[in-house]
């Protein structure tokens, strides 16, 4: 474990009453500074654990806080959590999905006073901790959307390189472990390919780890050499196996929970992401002004600007597929599509796209 200390302006801590609402007002404490401790997973894997942390610089940036991070496992996020809550030393504690969401509900018990946010899952009703989390049914749905569109199309075209393929109504979906928390994007994504084209075929692949690259490369080879031109991921670091099986095979890929598409300008054509550092941002911009929003989850999507498709650069949209991703957007803003959020709610979605 790393443990890195970093120490900016002074402002001011949070105390204060409830309102009735679940939110409270809280007022500076003279000569004192907000103090946040992060835990989260090893940085370098160009998705979550990299844009959290990147948001919370961009915060710390703008708001002056001091700011303690320690980069763990997953297995060691509960353990050192409770190590920056038992100091009593900082004003908020985040931590990273639901790794030690469970160990923060009880120390939060024993410690009431104490501030967590959690990023990327939903924990409401606990009035010490406020969560984040994103709409990744709409962000699997958008996906599953333009794959389709683009595998019909049979080109892809790149700064003026035109890649051209027989259009196979296969597509790859990939996740890192299958939760309650981590479908969404999966089972959305189903619905969004079979929305534009319900005669596909999704070959859905379970890596088992966030982490694991060498396993992710097998396991996407597998898909594409079994016709799929298009994969989709929920995968974490372990989706940069899957970005060299593209390479591998001169096929294409679509990324998730980060903007990845720098990692490979050729076999990228996109990413459905969440903007991260804009809604950590937008939590600082009340927290570091007095407001806790304790026991509510706020969650992300296209509707509050937590959620965006960025194409490739150079990437030539077709206008006629540039016209639904913009009314397949607009539909979901509006109410009328939700994506399914789990499997039950998949064999309930029977919407198809009406030209």
């Amino acid at each position: 474990m790393k443990k890195i200390s970093v120490v900016c302006l002074a402002l001011f801590i949070v105390l204060g009453s409830l309102f009735a609402n679940g939110t409270s007002e809280v007022k500076a404490k003279d000569d004192k500074s907000i103090k946040v401790g992060l835990c989260l997973t090893q940085l370098g894997d160009n998705s979550i654990a990299d844009q959290l942390y990147n948001g919370v610089l961009a915060a710390q940036k703008k708001y002056g806080f001091k700011l303690d991070y320690t980069e763990c496992g997953t297995s060691d996020m509960a353990s050192v959590m409770q190590d920056y809550t038992e100091s009593k030393e900082y004003d908020l504690i985040i931590l990273l999905s639901y790794h030690a969401m469970d160990a923060a509900i009880e120390m939060g018990k024993k410690y009431p006073s104490q501030k967590y946010l959690i990023y990327d899952v939903a924990v409401p009703g606990y009035e010490y901790i406020t969560s984040e989390s994103f709409a990744k049914n709409q962000l699997g749905f958008v996906a599953g959307v333009f794959a389709a569109l683009m595998d019909a199309k049979g080109e892809i075209t790149i700064n003026g390189k035109t890649k051209t393929f027989t259009p196979s109504s296969k597509f790859g979906a990939m996740i890192g472990m299958e939760l309650t928390s981590t479908v969404g994007a999966i089972t959305g994504f189903y619905a969004g390919v079979h929305y534009i084209n319900p005669g596909a075929e999704i070959q859905y692949v379970t890596v088992g780890s966030w982490t694991d690259q060498a396993t992710a490369k097998e396991l996407a080879l597998t898909v594409y050499n079994n016709g799929a031109n298009i994969l989709f991921h929920n995968a974490g670091g372990a989706f940069l196996g899957a970005v060299e099986a593209a390479k591998t095979v001169d096929k294409f890929a679509i990324g998730y929970d980060a903007n990845q598409n720098s990692m490979d300008a050729t076999h990228i054509i996109a990413s459905s992401h969440k903007q991260n550092t804009e809604v950590i941002v937008r939590f600082f911009d009340d927290f570091c002004n007095g407001i806790w929003k304790g026991g509510t989850n706020i969650l992300n999507g296209y509707n509050n600007k937590g959620a965006k498709l960025t194409y490739q650069n150079g990437l030539s949209v077709p206008v006629d597929v540039q016209v639904i991703m913009d009314d397949v957007i607009a539909k979901i803003q509006n109410g009328d599509i939700v994506p399914p959020n789990s499997w039950d709610e998949s064999s309930s979605f029977n919407l198809t796209y009406k030209k």
